[in-house]
């Protein structure tokens, strides 16, 4: 009776050890399937980021240039209007024309964290980092915004107060202007316009802040997202 008591006891701690390595192999092989899924998800999500950083320092030039140009019709308005009034458009132009738009690409950081896959990266200062860098996108927003707004006044008076020639107009006798015409002869630019000039200027500054700020912090997510790839190409 003890004979077949222990062989029944055996044959059923190795069933029972079977069926408990069988859970664990498979657990095993779903947080190794989940895992990979992640890492994916994570080098997709470097390639965004990639590209944001490209598509940043385009934002940075474009708003500079017209940072610039904001400054100088400040500091040499008073020399342009007597012996530059082109350039007077020239400036005008860029600081009401030369803007940009962020276009951010979330989905893959949305699906990381939807799905859950988020809470497998061991990571707490690239989880931050993420947050941090979606969440300030409405800040992008706001500044567009206020640049959109700003310009369409700015649009105005360059149209209004400059005048010149297209340099491929068939109809002109001999190129005067380029497309940006000049300060037209009558016209001055007064404290309302310099109003603008300079919330512009604010505006574009502010952008350009946060922009180098966002390319910082983009760097940093993706040294992040490499060490925890351990070195695969992102």
């Amino acid at each position: 009776m003890n004979k077949y008591l222990a062989k029944y006891v055996v044959e059923f701690f190795v069933v029972v050890t079977g069926v408990l390595i069988s859970f664990y192999v498979e657990k095993h092989r779903a947080t190794a399937y989940k895992d990979e899924l992640k890492n994916h998800s994570l080098a997709r999500l470097a390639a965004n980021v990639k590209a944001d950083i490209s598509d940043s320092w385009v934002n940075h030039r474009i708003h500079s240039t017209a940072s610039e140009s904001c400054e100088l019709l400040f500091k040499n308005y008073d020399r342009y209007r007597v012996e530059h009034r082109d350039s007077i458009g020239y400036h005008l132009r860029i600081a009401c024309k030369a803007w940009t738009i962020f276009i951010d690409n979330p989905e893959e950081y949305m699906t990381l964290r939807n799905s859950g896959l988020i809470e497998l990266v061991e990571n707490d200062s690239l989880i931050m980092l993420l947050q941090q860098k979606y969440s300030n996108h409405q800040v992008y927003k706001q500044y567009e915004n206020h640049i959109y707004v700003t310009n369409d006044e700015l649009v105005r008076v360059f149209n209004e107060k400059t005048k010149g020639r297209e340099l491929n107009s068939p109809n002109a006798e001999k190129p005067l202007f380029s497309a940006f015409g000049a300060l037209a002869e009558g016209e001055e630019l007064d404290d309302e316009d310099f109003n603008l000039i300079r919330r512009r200027f604010e505006f574009s500054t502010g952008y350009i802040r946060n922009i180098l700020t966002g390319i910082e912090r983009d760097s940093l997510i993706l040294k992040n997202i490499e060490d925890i790839l351990q070195g695969q190409p992102l």
